[in-house]
């Protein structure tokens, strides 16, 4: 590792550190404000990298994959309790949380977090790198 990339190594420790501390609810010493904020800050980083790496070649596999997708969470997410349960028994930095509308210290046993899986941003947002990849190659073939 070079000198230059150790600050944020030691950030990234740190983060990860952190968040392996846990919540309140689950004995650790982190509120959930703040242990859903570094729940996110692990969700970009893994959302960036994954857009990053990711590179669909073609429209119609990029199209089969984003009408997957949709099909994989109308059935799952409003036809059963698998996600429901998924989301929010697992806590892995593996969605994005931000506190629900009405859910104070006194949630009354809900889930306090509204809640978005990282699939549901890494997908379309191959989709829309593609079709940016697709731009750019009319508008050179344009010029």
């Amino acid at each position: 590792m070079n000198a230059g990339a150790a600050p944020a190594f030691a950030v990234s420790l740190a983060v990860v550190a952190a968040y392996l501390q846990g919540p309140l609810s689950t004995g650790g010493p982190l509120s959930l404000p703040a242990f859903a904020a570094l729940n996110d800050s692990l969700g970009f980083g893994i959302v960036m990298t994954s857009l990053g790496v990711l590179a669909l070649e073609s429209f119609a596999a990029a199209a089969a994959l984003l009408l997957g997708l949709f099909c994989y969470d109308a059935f799952f997410v409003f036809k059963s309790d698998v996600m429901l349960t998924v989301a929010t028994q697992i806590e892995a930095p593996a969605k994005f949380l931000w506190a629900a509308v009405g859910a104070g210290a006194d949630a009354g046993g809900r889930y306090p977090f509204s809640v978005l899986g990282l699939g549901d941003v890494v997908v379309p947002g191959a989709f829309v790198g593609l079709l940016r990849e697709l731009d750019k190659e009319q508008a050179r073939a344009a010029a």
